[in-house]
C-alpha cells in the first residue's frame, strides 16, 4: 500500500503531541536567555504538528508506506499524478490550491484514487463540499488519532495487522 499525505511540513523538528492537544497550538516566538542574546525558535503551526503526527501514525503501520508529501494543494495534485498512490490524505485548508480544489483535480486526473479529507471543523457544509469535491471520507483531526488507520484500511479493503 502507498499513501500520500498533503499539507504543510517544515524541517525535521520532532514534536510529540496528541491531536486533541494541538488544535490551536502555534509557536512563533523567540526567547531571550540570561545572556541577553535573542535566539530563534522553530516556527511550528498546528497544521505542521498534526501532519507530523499523521506521518508518525502512518509510519507505525507496516502495511502502509508514505510515498510522497506535499506542501500545498498544487503539489499534492502533481505528486498524486506522478506517484499514483493507493490513497491520499489531504488537509482541507492548504496554501496555493485548497484541499477541495485539489481533491477535484486528483479525482479528475487520477480517477479511482481514494481520498481522506482531513479537517479541524465539523460542519454539514464542510462535509457536503468535501463529498461534492470527491472526498471518500471526511475525518476530523481531533478524531484522527483513533480513526485514521482503520479508515485507511477500510478504504483499501485491507485488514490491519494486529499489534
Amino acid at each position: 500500500m502507498v499513501v500520500i499525505q498533503a499539507g504543510l511540513l517544515d524541517g525535521n523538528n520532532e514534536v510529540e503531541a496528541p491531536f486533541h492537544e494541538i488544535r490551536n497550538f502555534s509557536m512563533r516566538s523567540s526567547f531571550v536567555p540570561s545572556s541577553g542574546q535573542r535566539r530563534k525558535q522553530p516556527q511550528c503551526t498546528a497544521r505542521e504538528l498534526i501532519r507530523r503526527q499523521v506521518r508518525r501514525m502512518v509510519d507505525s503501520d507496516p502495511q502502509i508506506e508514505v510515498c510522497a508529501e506535499a506542501e500545498n494543494g498544487a503539489e499534492a495534485v502533481s505528486k498524486t499524478r506522478k506517484y499514483r498512490p493507493d490513497l491520499v490524505v489531504i488537509d482541507i485548508f492548504m496554501p496555493e490550491v485548497n484541499g477541495l480544489d485539489a481533491v477535484r483535480e486528483i479525482k479528475k486526473r487520477v480517477p479511482g484514487t481514494p481520498v481522506v479529507m482531513f479537517t479541524l471543523y465539523d460542519s454539514d457544509t464542510i462535509r457536503g463540499e468535501s463529498e461534492k469535491a470527491g472526498a471518500d471520507v471526511v475525518l476530523l483531526k481531533d478524531k484522527g488519532g483513533v480513526e485514521l488507520l482503520p479508515t485507511i484500511h477500510n478504504l483499501l479493503n485491507t485488514d490491519p495487522i494486529p499489534a
